[in-house]
């Protein structure tokens, strides 16, 4: 893929993200789980309470794609945009929430990389939940329409990428959704205040 090209992806990647408040300090949160797990409902949950620019790999590649294939490229190709986007928002100080499944090495230390570059700090946090409420989850998605919904994933795309997904290596918050949802909240907030970037909300 040439320059320009590269440059058309990112133009149309970032239409799917919703850029409302002003830059208030960088930081980054990197949301890694199976699908179903409720790391949207999550950032969704985050981004309610401190001011920050939610990236999602879902609403990206359909984007960037009308109908998905879900190949190794194209995950490769939404993901290469997704931090592109992510290092953008962060060095014009914006808090980003990575929201995808990032089960693995391969598509995590990017992110890791992106934040030494620019010098922010960030939190990972992963995401999992009971089996039965993952279920019903995935069943629910895939019966009824919710066009805030970006997702295609059901339950044999959740039993496929868990015997894929790689232990994360690095410091992170083991969260179990939804009960622990609200302690994870005020953990993420206190680390940011504690960073410097949390301004007064």
């Amino acid at each position: 893929m040439g320059n320009s090209d590269s440059d058309q992806d990112i133009k149309i990647g970032f239409s799917a993200v919703d850029i409302g408040d002003s830059p208030n300090g960088a930081y980054l949160i990197i949301l890694s789980g199976l699908p179903g797990t409720g790391k949207s409902y999550f950032a969704k949950q985050l981004s309610d309470v401190v001011p920050c620019v939610v990236v999602s790999s879902d609403r990206v590649r359909k984007a960037l794609f009308v109908y998905p294939k879900y190949t190794r490229n194209e995950h490769a190709r939404v993901f290469s945009v997704c931090h592109s986007i992510i290092k953008s928002l962060l060095v014009q100080s914006y808090k980003v929430v990575f929201d995808a499944t990032n089960l693995n090495e391969e598509f995590r230390r990017p992110l890791y990389k992106i934040a030494d570059e620019v010098g922010c700090q960030f939190t990972i946090v992963a995401v999992s939940s009971d089996i039965d409420i993952v279920t019903e989850r995935l069943r629910l998605r895939m019966e009824t329409e919710n066009p805030a919904d970006y997702s295609d994933a059901d339950i044999n795309v959740y039993n496929f990428l868990r015997i894929g997904r790689q232990s994360i290596l690095e410091p992170h918050i083991c969260m179990i959704s939804p009960v622990d949802n609200s302690h994870v909240l005020k953990e993420i907030c206190n680390r940011i205040e504690r960073a410097g970037s949390l301004p007064d909300i």
